[in-house]
């Protein structure tokens, strides 16, 4: 198991603009008998060791998991990447988010594909990074509980449906928003709340 090990510490590099200071691996794999729970570095104050058991908040990692099940739900036959957002979702949904993308203040929103989404073309801006006043907000209000209408109701009260990059697929513009949206799409096709989906499809 030493090669997992040093495998890890490939990885570490403290240096630079993006930093990685741990690493931590599991294996699980019955039918060629390896079974292997380790991990490397420290946390990011570099001085307390990370292991095995140690737990970190998945921010965007969860991004991946969405768009491999939007994939899946597309190989079923339940949508098309092409398809427009706002044909898919649900009439109470769409007056919740009509407006979101207005674009020298013509209504673009209904011209946002789930492809768009997935590959952060859609122009809709960052809740999370475009505007300081959110992250202000949630450091203000930490026991805040979060589900997307709020979110949704602060990218509105902080008018980023104003401020779009660009037109739907003129563009790149990384944006947590688009995963949000694709979030609510999962949610509404499948009748399952999404980290349900995560564990049945992604997780388990």
């Amino acid at each position: 198991m030493e090669q997992f090990k040093k495998m890890m510490e490939l990885v570490l590099n403290a240096e630079g603009n993006s930093p990685i200071y741990n690493c931590m691996l599991s294996i699980n794999d019955s039918n060629n008998n390896i079974f292997y729970k380790g991990a490397t570095g420290t946390f990011c104050n570099g001085e307390d060791l990370v292991s095995p058991d140690c737990r970190f908040r998945t921010g965007s990692m969860t991004k991946p998991f969405t768009a491999a099940i939007v994939l899946q739900l597309m190989e079923e036959g339940i949508l098309k990447t092409e398809d427009f957002y706002f044909d898919l979702i649900n009439s109470e949904t769409k007056n919740i988010l009509s407006r979101m993308d207005l674009f020298d203040k013509v209504d673009c929103s209904g011209n946002i594909s789930v492809l768009h989404l997935l590959q952060h073309r859609s122009g809709l801006c960052d809740y999370f990074a475009d505007d300081e006043r959110f992250t202000a907000y949630v450091m203000q209000h930490p026991s805040q509980s979060w589900n997307w209408k709020l979110v949704i109701e602060k990218y509105f009260e902080m008018g980023l449906n104003n401020k779009p990059a660009f037109k739907p697929g003129d563009g790149f513009h990384y944006s947590d928003t688009n995963y949000l949206l694709l979030a609510i799409l999962i949610e509404q096709l499948t009748r399952k709340p999404l980290h349900q989906v995560f564990d049945e499809r992604i997780i388990e």
